[in-house]
């Protein structure tokens, strides 16, 4: 998530984290210097993927 997203605001993002939170969720939110919707730079692409491969070692084990 980026201050510059386009399709989702930050702030929406943020709202959510809290909730999940205050719902007793583990939540990991991930800001991006120049994230967007689509993943457009090899950076936000990388950190994405690196993130989804710990949460999903993490909720169902190493591969």
């Amino acid at each position: 998530m980026s201050r510059n997203h386009t399709v989702v605001p930050i702030g929406q993002s943020i709202r959510m984290e809290n909730e999940l939170k205050k719902a007793g969720k583990t939540v990991t939110f991930i800001k991006q210097k120049n994230g967007d919707h689509w993943l457009s730079t090899s950076e936000t692409r990388l950190q994405t993927l690196h993130e989804l491969d710990k949460f999903v070692a993490a909720a169902i084990g190493p591969k």
